[in-house]
Order: structure tokens, then C-alpha cells, then sequence
């Protein structure tokens, strides 16, 4: 459920970028507050730290006599390219709807922000049932390969209409993805650190293989 909350803020700054930061700050002054605030973010994982450690008091023989269930190859694998997958296509249609649908500024907004909503519905308290959308997989991929041989053809689409299928398959298969994480994550709280470190691994690999591989073999 904390996992769900940091999305809601991650979600809220999103919203307000185009509403307050946008129109009030220009470039050089954003990159300044987002340095000051990264520096600031920094500083506090290290109180964080320097506060945890009285937690080590007792010595290193109660950590080692601490049970924890150990996490398969596989689960690994499995988380890994869940999130590399919802990460590579969240990239992939903020590249299709910003360079081929139509030159609207801050519209890869609507994508980041569906991306983000995505891990909030499946991680909260009482989260969506994603079976539901996984049990639709296949029309799901169906009209996103639809949409993707109307590029290539280079067919005329409404904008509006293929701007709300590409959301649409976009939360979809980002839905199923997070949904299938967040379901096969682990149960004791000892093993939530790898998950979500996997987790993050596996979205710096899906943005690599867009950003950098897929140019180059294109």
C-alpha cells in the first residue's frame, strides 16, 4: 500500500507539472530546482540510514539467526520482465503518439501518468482485479497491433480516437503487467527490498532497449 501512496505523489506531480511548473519556471530554472531537490532527496536517505543503524545494536549473530525465505530464480525472471515489458511499451507509445500521431506539447504527459496510475490500482489496499484484463489479453494485443500496421501504413486515424486506443492498450497491458508483479511478490517483508530493486532494474532495461537498442537496429 506504500508502494500504491508513493505512486499517488509521483502521479499528483505529473498532473501539476503542465498546471505550475511549467508555466511559472522556465528550463534553467527547473533544472535547478530539480537539482536542489534531488540533493535534498539524497540527504534524506542517508538521515534515514544514519537513523536505522541502532538497529543493528545487537550484533551481527541475531541478523544472521533472522530467517529469510529465499527467492527463486525464476521469481526473478519473472518480475524482471514484467516491469521491462510495461516500461519498454510505456516508452514505445510516448515515442508513437509524440513523433508520429501529432506535435501536442506536453502530451507524453498522458502517457507517463497512465504508466504511473497503473502501478497505484494494482499496489493498493484493495486493488483491481487484473485477471480481468489478463483474461482479454489477446483482443488487447489485437488492437495494438492494429494500431501499430495503421503507422506503418501510414493510415489516416482520427486523433482523438487513436490517441484513446493507444491509452487504452497502454493501461491495459501496464495494468496486466503490475497486476501479475504485485500478485507473485513476496509475502515476507524480507524479501521486498530485492523485489522492488528488481523491479527498477527491470524499467531501466525496458527504457534501454527502446532508447538505445532499438534505434540502432532499426
Amino acid at each position: 500500500e506504500l508502494y500504491a501512496i508513493s505512486n499517488v505523489g509521483s502521479f499528483g506531480a505529473v498532473a501539476l507539472y503542465p498546471i505550475l511548473v511549467e508555466p511559472l519556471f522556465d528550463q534553467g530554472q527547473q533544472l535547478y530546482i530539480w537539482q536542489a531537490g534531488y540533493a535534498i532527496l539524497a540527504g534524506l536517505h542517508m538521515l534515514l540510514l544514519f537513523l536505522s543503524r541502532p538497529q543493528l545494536a545487537d550484533g551481527p549473530d541475531s541478523i544472521a539467526s533472522t530467517h529469510r525465505p529465499s527467492v527463486g530464480f525464476k521469481h526473478r525472471i519473472f518480475w524482471l520482465l514484467c516491469s521491462a515489458s510495461a516500461s519498454a511499451l510505456f516508452l514505445s507509445v510516448t515515442n508513437v503518439i509524440t513523433f508520429d500521431l501529432a506535435s501536442i506539447p506536453l502530451l507524453w504527459i498522458m502517457p507517463l501518468a497512465i504508466y504511473l496510475f497503473s502501478f497505484v490500482l494494482v499496489f493498493k489496499k484493495n486493488p483491481v482485479n487484473h485477471a480481468f484484463m489478463r483474461a482479454r489479453l489477446p483482443m488487447v494485443m489485437s488492437v495494438g497491433l492494429f494500431m501499430h500496421v495503421l503507422i506503418l501504413g501510414a493510415y489516416e486515424m482520427p486523433v482523438l480516437l487513436s490517441l484513446g486506443l493507444h491509452m487504452s492498450v497502454l493501461l491495459a497491458m501496464c495494468v496486466i503487467m503490475h497486476g501479475e508483479m504485485a500478485t507473485h511478490r513476496p509475502r515476507d517483508v524480507a524479501n521486498l527490498p530485492e523485489f522492488y530493486l528488481i523491479m527498477s532494474v527491470g524499467g531501466l532495461v525496458g527504457s534501454t532497449l527502446v532508447s538505445w537498442l532499438v534505434p540502432l537496429i532499426s
